[in-house]
């Protein structure tokens, strides 16, 4: 199903059934089939429903069109008879409707037109599943479309679909969706014993995986492993980071660093459980 409410009073303006029927995958004993948010521009809105397809309205509630990606098989990478369904969200950008599917044999990008669900481009990616919403964010090099993996952190040409860049050292299980602030992409993931964060100025182009033992170069201003958020997608608020553990545990890291400051590992402001 898909609601629109009236936000000042939570009044239903309208409500579709978007799909009836077995579902084709099972799910995370949390989850629901309608992990994913929806997405809208302000002229259509864009609801994802894993294997139950993507579909389009107008934001009166008429059908537009709808793409079926199969069934997607998400689930544990080292377990995979699990079966825990998709939590990615599509996301809106300059007439694309962008998605990150990320299964156990099947993994891609693909962008298609939002008037009418056409494919634009498809990439596809050597990945285990992940959950993540990818991010797309005008940097002082261009646009750049960066989603968070488990084999790698990548950065694309959203108009294309063509990689930018790429890192390795993430966690096996991938969610937290990356965000964007003073040119630099904050990248995070918390499954041990990674649980690295990541901060990679924009422009960045190859692969940017750090060498054992390092924690920064010419293009990752700062990264540290131990404290990244399982779930939750870190913050940052005038010039603070904030990262929020399952446990609880909320760090806060100086993020306000430009390009040219000091390479070194930022300044931990303070933690709280």
């Amino acid at each position: 199903m898909i609601y629109a409410l009236d936000k000042r009073t939570g009044k239903i303006l309208w409500e579709r059934a978007a799909h009836e029927g077995v579902p084709l995958d099972k799910r995370h004993i949390k989850s629901t089939y309608a992990n994913s948010s929806p997405a809208t521009d302000g002229r259509i809105v864009v609801a994802w429903f894993g294997s139950q397809g993507v579909h389009a309205y107008d934001v009166n509630g008429r059908f537009l069109w709808k793409v079926d990606l199969g069934r997607l098989d998400l689930g544990a990478y080292d377990i995979p008879t699990y079966e825990w369904g998709s939590a990615s969200s599509p996301i809106i950008w300059n007439g694309l409707v962008i998605l990150q599917c990320d299964t156990q044999d099947d993994s891609f990008m693909l962008a298609l037109d939002a008037g009418t669900g056409k494919t634009v481009w498809k990439t596809e990616r050597d990945e285990i599943p992940s959950w993540g919403t990818p991010t797309v964010a005008v940097t002082s090099s261009g646009p750049e479309l960066v989603a968070n993996a488990s084999n790698y952190i990548r950065g694309y040409d959203p108009r294309t679909g063509k990689e930018l860049w790429r890192l390795g050292g993430s966690s096996k299980i991938t969610a937290p969706t990356p965000v964007f602030a003073d040119d630099k992409f904050v990248v995070v993931s918390g499954r041990a014993p990674e649980r690295p964060i990541f901060v990679v100025r924009s422009g960045a182009r190859g692969n940017l995986t750090l060498p054992e033992g390092k924690t920064n170069s010419v293009a990752v201003a700062w990264s540290r492993t131990g404290r990244g958020s399982y779930m939750p997608t870190p913050l940052i608020y005038d010039g603070i980071l904030y990262v929020l553990a399952n446990n609880g545990l909320l760090d806060a890291y100086d993020s306000s660093r430009r390009a040219g400051a000091s390479l070194t590992s930022p300044l931990t402001r303070w933690e709280r459980c």
